[in-house]
C-alpha cells in the first residue's frame, strides 16, 4: 500500500519535472557530494526527509513532515551561475509547490491519510563554500493525517 510519503514525493518530483531548467530531480538517491553528479546532470534539484513529529488525533496521527529541497547550480558555458539566478530558480521551486499545496492529494482514500497542505518555512543559500557551486535549500513541511489505530 502506498505511504502519504511516498505519494507527496512523487506527486512533487511530477511537479518539479515541469520546470524547463532542470537537468536532474531525484528523492529516491540522494547525492551527497558535488562530485557525485555527472556534468550533465547539472542544475539538479532533490529533496529528502528531514524529520517527523507526529500528534495522536483520535484514531490518526496528525504528521508534520519536514522536507528539503535542494538546487544545485554549476557555471557552465550552457547556464550562467549567479546569485541572482540561484534565487529565480529558488523562486520557481517556491511557485511550482505553492500552486498546488495539496499535491493533489486532497481526495486521498482514508485508508491512506488526509492531504492537509505543504506549507514553506524559508531559504538557505551557499554560494562561498563549495565553488563553482551555487546551493540553495528549501525548507518545507508537509501536514497530513494518517491512520495509526482502530476507532476508538
Amino acid at each position: 500500500m502506498a505511504t502519504m510519503e511516498s505519494d507527496i514525493f512523487s506527486n512533487l518530483k511530477t511537479r518539479l519535472t515541469e520546470l524547463a531548467w532542470p537537468a536532474y530531480i531525484e528523492y529516491e538517491n540522494i547525492r551527497l557530494l558535488t562530485s557525485d553528479f555527472l556534468p550533465h546532470e547539472i542544475p539538479a534539484i532533490q529533496f529528502f526527509d528531514a524529520g517527523q513529529l507526529a500528534i495522536h488525533v483520535q484514531s490518526r496521527v496528525q504528521v508534520t513532515w519536514g522536507i528539503d529541497v535542494e538546487i544545485m547550480m554549476k557555471q557552465t558555458v550552457a547556464d550562467v551561475v549567479n546569485q541572482s539566478v540561484l534565487f529565480e530558480r529558488a523562486n520557481d521551486v517556491l511557485l511550482k509547490i505553492g500552486a498546488n499545496v495539496q499535491m493533489d492529494l486532497g481526495s486521498s482514500p482514508a485508508s491512506q491519510g488526509t492531504m492537509i497542505h505543504i506549507k514553506y518555512l524559508g531559504m538557505t543559500t551557499d554560494i562561498h563554500t563549495l565553488r563553482p557551486f551555487y546551493l540553495a535549500t528549501l525548507n518545507f513541511q508537509a501536514q497530513f493525517l494518517k491512520p495509526y489505530t482502530a476507532e476508538c
